[in-house]
């Protein structure tokens, strides 16, 4: 039988503040190269123009710039997916993290976290806190919720949603207490 879907949600790395902040780095560290690249000077001597940019400097921005490039496409891929069911909670966060699923069996409680609780895990960009006790997995915003399992572990997942992910919760609770 196919599960039920009560509640999904999608956040993009692109639509925060950290990913703008990449951006103009990215955009700076190529205005310096470029302008590095092709600055000409003018040469009395032989009455043309020359080209007098360091080859190491060059070699070492063009590393910075290719890493840069790699972070940047990276982030404009990641997002994170978050499915509640009838029979799971499901998370991943592409490239980097494959799917991970909470069955409803493990799942002991949950509470909403807003506000500052949130905040040192996020802000405005996407931090990703592996702890031995708890995962987070927040992208912007104030709200959070702090999943609590039976084997004592926990998992921070962030939302724009909040009232929305919260009932989902409650129906896969109400559900397993049917069964």
């Amino acid at each position: 039988m196919r599960s039920r879907i009560f509640y999904k949600e999608k956040q993009l790395f692109r639509k925060t503040k950290g990913f703008y902040f990449l951006l103009i780095f990215v955009l700076t560290i190529v205005l310096i190269f470029g302008i590095e690249l092709f600055e000409q000077t003018w040469d009395q001597d032989t009455n043309a123009f020359t080209r007098n940019a360091d080859p190491t400097f060059l070699k070492v921005f063009a590393v910075l710039l290719l890493l840069k490039l790699y972070i940047f496409i990276t982030a404009l891929k990641l997002k994170l997916e978050v499915v509640v069911s009838d029979k799971s909670i499901s998370y991943k966060l592409p490239p980097k993290l494959k799917k991970q699923i909470i069955q409803k069996e493990e799942l002991k409680s949950y509470e909403l976290e807003k506000g500052k609780s949130v905040g040192r895990y996020s802000g405005s960009a996407f931090r990703c806190i592996f702890g031995v006790r708890r995962k987070a997995f927040v992208f912007k915003g104030d709200y959070a919720i702090h999943l609590h399992l039976t084997n004592g572990t926990g998992v921070l997942l962030g939302t724009q949603k909040p009232a929305m992910f919260a009932e989902a919760l409650n129906r896969l609770k109400r559900k397993s207490k049917k069964e």
